[in-house]
């Protein structure tokens, strides 16, 4: 078939839907997707995800990190990476503020937690971003 800028896609065996740029197919929108947690993180509050609709990558969920487990929290696949770093600020449920920076490798990094344990990370308060090559 011929690329038709605008043109959508939907994948049955993914339940995800595809958008043409005129070059590149993209995610037009993935329904919600569990987060890939690194070791030593767990979504105790029923989980996180991330969604890619329209060209922007959002997350959700309440997550909690073991004193022992690194400050990259999250790795998302190269389709719902963003296009630039990004610094978000964010809190957990006693309000302490954490910042989070979204890198373009893919990873979620909690910059506030070195090496403690943090618990009720929300995650919820970090903008929806651009993703892209």
């Amino acid at each position: 078939l011929p690329r038709k800028k605008g043109q959508l896609f939907y994948a049955t065996d993914t339940d995800i839907r595809w958008r043409d740029d005129g070059v590149t197919w993209w995610y037009h929108d993935t329904g919600w997707i569990a987060l890939p947690l690194r070791a030593g993180w767990t979504a105790p509050s029923g989980g996180a995800a991330y969604r890619v609709t329209g060209g922007l990558i959002s997350v959700e969920g309440r997550l909690e990190g073991t004193a022992g487990a690194g400050a990259v929290f999250a790795d998302v696949p190269a389709p719902a990476r963003v296009t630039r770093e990004t610094v978000s600020t964010t809190f957990t449920g006693s309000l302490a503020p954490q910042v989070i920076i979204t890198q373009t490798n893919g990873s979620y990094l909690n910059f506030s937690k070195g090496g403690t344990a943090i618990s009720d990370l929300r995650i919820g308060g970090i903008p929806p971003l651009p993703v892209g090559t």
